[in-house]
């Protein structure tokens, strides 16, 4: 039996921090305003096109909160560690910002989604009341989410074939950084985590990996069918239409369980899979330049000017 025991604790005894992160790299991107989109911009699509309005109504919000997770870390770091989140708030802050645009665009083309906006700021809240810890693990385990979606849409172009252009760049520029910045969440919470076993540590986030898995994809698919709705689809109809888009051969979901059930690995870390390759990748798809400050001036500068009625949040 002690022989059985110790076999077991090298198996977690293994675990490192992983590979350091590249440079962080916060990239000029902004989409005409008012953004430009057809009601099924995504190759003519309402099925693929709800897939991707439903990750956009939720990652306002979702942004936002993952920059206030990270903001108590800092000054327990190195600043090494700071720095990389700093510019990981930078970044997000972009994403939010374009996001904000796109789901006003949505508006404009005719879908309404008050009550799905109204269920991610519950969660939100009800996450929020969480101790600091736990909100950079749930973080954490997002962030991986994102990931392993962002390098997937990178990898293969057939995802976002048909796509009105303007909106297909500014979903690569969005994986790119997501990719960039896959791991700052997780090096923090190793950090923050370092007196932990590395048992405890592999069930502290198989637990909240489980829990977040569950929330997000359970609550994209009711917003899926929501949006589905109001192009003539019955709840029915619509459900079946998502899995098979889904998890249909070569389906986004069903490339997408490989790399999810990576998190699960006792040696896992976001740079285990090394898909730095994909960043230049992304970045050969827009042009960059400027300062991050200044794109952020702008768009405090436009939300102040913009009538209440279209300051969506989603």
């Amino acid at each position: 039996m002690s022989n059985i025991w110790e076999q077991f604790k090298s198996i977690f005894g293994g675990l490192s921090n992983g590979p350091s992160n590249p440079v962080l790299n916060p990239r000029k991107f902004r989409m005409s305003r008012p953004v430009p989109m057809g009601r099924h911009w995504m190759n003519n699509d309402p099925v693929a096109t709800a897939f991707f309005n439903s990750l956009s109504i939720s990652f306002p919000h979702a942004e936002v909160y993952m920059i206030d997770s990270l903001k108590p870390w800092r000054e327990h770091v190195s600043e090494a560690m700071r720095e990389e989140i700093n510019a990981f708030i930078q970044q997000e802050l972009n994403h939010s910002r374009e996001h904000i645009a796109f789901n006003r665009g949505m508006i404009e083309a005719g879908y309404e989604f008050k009550s799905v906006e109204k269920d991610i700021l519950n969660l939100v809240k009800e996450l929020n009341m969480r101790s600091d810890l736990d909100r950079l693990q749930m973080t954490m385990c997002m962030e991986h989410l994102t990931a392993v979606i962002s390098s997937e849409l990178l990898s293969d172009e057939n995802h976002l074939a048909g796509a009105e252009t303007e909106l297909n760049q500014m979903w690569l520029w969005h994986a790119t950084e997501e990719i960039e910045h896959k791991a700052v969440a997780y090096n923090v919470w190793l950090e923050a985590t370092k007196d932990w076993s590395s048992l405890r540590r592999w069930v502290s986030r198989s637990v909240f990996f489980t829990v977040i898995t569950y929330r997000f994809f359970s609550n994209r698919l009711r917003a899926q069918i929501y949006l589905l709705q109001q192009d003539g689809y019955s709840k029915r109809a619509a459900f079946f239409a998502m899995m098979r888009y889904g998890l249909k051969k070569g389906g986004l979901l069903r490339k997408l369980a490989r790399p999810w059930a990576a998190f699960y690995k006792v040696n896992f870390h976001p740079w285990s899979v090394d898909d730095r390759h994909l960043i230049a990748a992304g970045d050969s798809q827009f042009i960059m330049g400027g300062s991050v400050e200044e794109i952020f001036d702008k768009f405090i500068e436009t939300d102040k000017t913009s009538d209440k009625k279209d300051n969506i949040a989603a």
